[in-house]
């Protein structure tokens, strides 16, 4: 059972009745501001705001808010995105209605101490400097910044050389953190009847705010330089991430890249048998889909030892030219098997179901239950595969990123990637 509430101040509340028999309930809030809506120097602000909000509000120092969710035995997060921040927590039912009341406090009545202001600083640069070492993580930056080229998604939700001041960091939450720019998503056997009157009383169901305004650019530019070296020390791999600007995540299409990533994933995808079963040439493969409200992308990443680089990227361009020659009827049949697994594993965590809601709010008049997904990709057929395929991969399109320490033959690089028949 899948219920929404919009209550007079614009807050929206989506409940979903739990379809586990453990007595754990699960709330998400979500607030309609990520790094997209960032400008100039206030870039990291929605990421800094995130770590505020945990260091105290009005009512309990940082101590006290830390101890108040161990002492209920509740497990509480927070997460920033492009698009949105989202804070949730999990915990017995028979807490819900005091764990609902720590979340909403902190994203109310959050003070920021300047003390604290400067520590979480320092917090959120060592977090940063870890993920400067995860290679991963720094290519991915890299490639959407070309996939988004032209948009506020373009640039990472944070970066270590961001530099940010305490006056503009507590405007930021007084604009955006207020009801009407907020979604709670609720998972739970708690009957909705207790959980509306629950949020009803609540002040986050009371209190009139204004609507903010997206700050977002959208607009895309053409992406020109279709092949970017990023030479970074300290790798013994290079790293290979090959990909085409798509859809939006509205766009029907979203749900054919799907099969068409669960064809290249799994033990048996087209991926691990070329890269690992027929040729040894690495441990670690993955393709991988993103969608915004604007645009996405479909991406193959592959990481090898620095000596086959020239090897691995011909097999790579082989692969690229064998998928736009066609997908089979067993490639399909092969896909949805191992994506209805996965979509089963998925529903054992309550978290699946109250996060996907309250993202599928974002964007989505009507909320398709997750349970109900598997139908959507079960309908998809050879056909539509293929002439996603055609659709998408094309010159216009593609980006590759190679990040690697020691000399790599640009020139050869070159060669094979013009070979290529998109």
């Amino acid at each position: 059972m899948l219920k929404k509430h919009i209550f007079p101040n614009g807050l929206e509340l989506i409940y979903q009745s739990s379809i586990q028999s453990i007595p754990i309930s699960c709330i998400y809030i979500l607030c309609k501001v990520g790094s997209a809506y960032e400008k100039g120097d206030i870039r990291g602000i929605s990421h800094l705001v995130e770590h505020m909000c945990f260091t105290g509000t009005k009512h309990k120092k940082v101590k006290n808010l830390l101890y108040q969710y161990n002492k209920i035995g509740s497990d509480v997060n927070a997460h920033t995105t492009k698009q949105f921040t989202y804070y949730n927590i999990k915990t017995d039912d028979i807490h819900f209605e005091e764990s609902y009341n720590i979340i909403t406090d902190l994203l109310l009545h959050s003070t920021f101490p300047k003390k604290e202001f400067t520590k979480e600083q320092q917090i959120i640069i060592q977090e940063n400097t870890r993920n400067m070492n995860n290679h991963i993580n720094v290519m991915q930056n890299l490639i959407e910044s070309m996939y988004y080229k032209g948009s506020s998604y373009e640039y990472p939700i944070d970066s270590i050389e961001y530099n940010l001041n305490y006056n503009d960091v507590i405007e930021w939450y007084k604009l955006y953190y207020v009801p009407s720019n907020m979604t709670i998503s609720i998972v739970s056997q708690i009957p909705f009847s207790t959980i509306l009157k629950i949020v009803s009383n609540s002040e986050i169901a009371k209190r009139v705010t204004h609507k903010p305004s997206a700050l977002k650019t959208l607009s895309l530019l053409p992406i020109h330089d279709a092949i970017v070296y990023y030479p970074k020390k300290g790798m013994q791999t290079t790293m290979i991430q090959l990909g085409f600007r798509t859809c939006d995540y509205m766009s029907k299409d979203g749900f054919t890249l799907v099969i068409l990533q669960s064809i290249m994933n799994g033990l048996s995808g087209k991926l691990f048998t070329e890269f690992r079963t027929k040729h040894a040439l690495t441990y670690n493969t993955s393709c991988n889909v993103d969608f915004q409200e604007h645009s996405g992308y479909f991406s193959l990443l592959i990481e090898t030892d620095r000596k086959n680089t020239m090897t691995t990227f011909s097999i790579l361009m082989n692969l690229i030219n064998e998928i736009k020659s066609g997908i089979s009827d067993n490639d399909i049949h092969r896909a949805k098997t191992v994506l209805k697994g996965a979509l089963l594993r998925s529903m054992e965590q309550i978290d699946t179901f109250a996060l996907y809601n309250i993202i599928e709010s974002l964007y989505a008049k009507k909320i398709i239950p997750y349970q109900d997904l598997y139908s959507r990709f079960a309908r998809i057929t050879k056909k539509q595969v293929n002439d996603v395929i055609n659709r998408y991969f094309i010159r216009e399109n593609i980006v590759v990123c190679i990040m690697y320490d020691k000399y790599i033959n640009k020139n050869d690089i070159n060669i094979l990637f013009e070979k290529l028949r998109v």
